[in-house]
C-alpha cells in the first residue's frame, strides 16, 4: 500500500488509474497541474508519482523534482501517448507506460516501484566499498567525505553494477534489469546518458573513469579494484 500522487488533466485517465490502483489499497491524490503538484509536495511526500508527460510543464516538473534533495529519489512513472520511452526516461522518470495502457500493466508497474522504494527504506545497514559507501535508505553514496545524492535510477544502476565488481553487464541486460524495458538498440542512448550522469557525480575525473568502466561489446561494470564489504 502506497501514497500515490497522480498529475493528469484527463479525468478519464485519472478514473482508470484510481480504479486500477485502489484494488491494491493504494491511497491516491489527484492534481491537474504542475503548480498544484509543486505546492502539494511542499507539505506531502508521496511514495510514487504518476505524471502525464503530454504537457511541457510536466517534464519541467520532473526535472525540478530530480534537482531537489527531498524529492530527488522519489519513484516517478511517466505516462505518454507521444514521447518515446527514451525521451520520457531521459527527463528523470524511472519508468514509462505508453497511452493507452491496461489497468493490469499500470498496477504491476506501480507495485514494482513501491516495492523497490519500500525495500530501500527498510534496509538498516550500509554497503561499504573501498572508495564508495552506499546508504540504501537515502539513495546516497559517499565518496571520501563527500555525500552524493543520486536519482532513483542512478542508484539502482550503480547498485546493480556493485553486485559483481569486475563483471560487465550488457546494455540489453541493463535495460531489462534497471528499467524493465526490452532490449532495443534505441535504448543504448538511454543507458549511456545515465552512465554519463552517474560518472559525473561519483568519478574524480569523469573523462577518465576509474569506478564505472566500459568495454566495447561487453557493456558496463564496476572496477574489480572496488571491494564490497559483506
Amino acid at each position: 500500500m502506497a501514497n500515490i500522487l497522480v498529475i493528469d488533466t484527463d479525468l478519464g485517465v485519472c478514473a482508470q488509474i484510481e480504479q486500477a490502483l485502489s484494488q491494491d489499497g493504494h491511497r491516491l491524490i489527484n492534481v491537474s497541474t504542475a503548480l498544484q503538484a509543486t505546492q502539494l509536495i511542499q507539505t506531502y511526500t508521496p511514495d510514487v508519482i504518476i505524471l502525464d508527460a503530454a504537457q511541457d510543464d510536466m517534464l519541467a516538473l520532473c526535472s525540478r523534482l530530480r534537482s531537489v534533495p527531498d524529492t530527488a529519489r522519489l519513484p516517478i512513472l511517466c505516462l505518454s501517448a507521444g514521447l518515446s520511452p527514451a525521451e520520457a526516461l531521459n527527463t528523470g522518470s524511472d519508468d514509462f507506460i505508453r497511452k493507452p495502457f491496461t489497468s493490469m500493466e499500470l498496477a504491476a508497474r506501480v507495485r514494482a516501484l513501491s516495492r523497490w522504494a519500500q525495500r530501500q527504506r527498510q534496509q538498516p545497514a550500509t554497503i561499504t566499498l573501498n572508495t564508495l559507501r552506499f546508504e540504501p535508505t537515502r539513495f546516497t553514496v559517499h565518496l571520501g567525505n563527500k555525500a552524493i545524492n543520486l536519482t532513483h535510477t542512478e542508484y539502482k544502476l550503480l547498485e546493480l553494477l556493485a553486485q559483481q565488481p569486475g563483471v560487465y553487464i550488457s546494455i540489453g541486460d541493463l535495460l531489462q534489469r534497471v528499467w524493465r524495458y526490452p532490449d532495443d538498440p534505441a535504448g543504448s542512448a538511454l543507458v549511456r546518458n545515465h552512465i554519463c550522469n552517474l560518472r559525473g557525480k561519483i568519478e574524480r575525473d569523469p573523462q577518465r573513469p576509474s569506478l564505472v568502466l566500459s568495454q566495447h561489446g561487453r557493456g558496463y561494470g564496476l572496477s574489480s579494484e572496488v571491494r564490497v564489504s559483506r
